[in-house]
């Protein structure tokens, strides 16, 4: 039978094992950058306004199979602020970026009010398509959107 002593000498044991290893100290901090780009427009006059529920910059570490993939994972995704219609050139600044590599970015058009009503209009094309955030840097983009000729979605496989 365990006596009192024993018992206190194996709890100690396993708080030592299973405890942390850090104390007191704060957890570390996520490795973070930032995503700047410029938007063209390669078009001679922009779709109907009514046609525009919101446009979007989009980058994902994951090449989507259809819309609903993409809410698979929304923590995923990155989202730059709206963009401006109706303009030749645009610009984006998307901040507190994860570190990694994005496989599938480019300008997303809200066509409709529902959820999944949304379409690449542009992608990035530049290292096929690929880029990577590395931790305190800002990543810089070109994307070219031309309305009369949409990216296929789903992507080819």
């Amino acid at each position: 039978m365990a006596t009192p002593f024993r018992c206190f000498i194996l709890c100690v044991v396993l708080f030592n094992i299973v405890g942390c290893d850090h104390g007191l100290a704060p957890p570390d901090e996520p490795a973070v950058g930032s995503i700047e780009g410029v938007i063209h427009y390669n078009i001679a006059s922009w779709p109907p306004a009514d046609t525009f529920f919101d446009l979007r910059f989009v980058a994902l570490p994951f090449v989507p199979r259809d819309s609903t993939d993409l809410l698979s994972d929304l923590n995923a995704l990155v989202i730059s602020p709206g963009l401006r219609l109706g303009v030749a050139t645009d610009t984006f600044q998307i901040a507190q970026v994860n570190v990694g590599t994005y496989v599938y970015n480019g300008v997303a058009q809200q066509f409709g009010p529902g959820l999944l009503d949304w379409r690449p209009v542009g992608l990035y094309e530049d290292n096929g398509g690929i880029f990577l955030v590395r931790p305190n840097e800002t990543t810089q983009i070109e994307v070219i959107v031309d309305f009369n000729v949409l990216p296929p979605f789903p992507p080819p496989p």
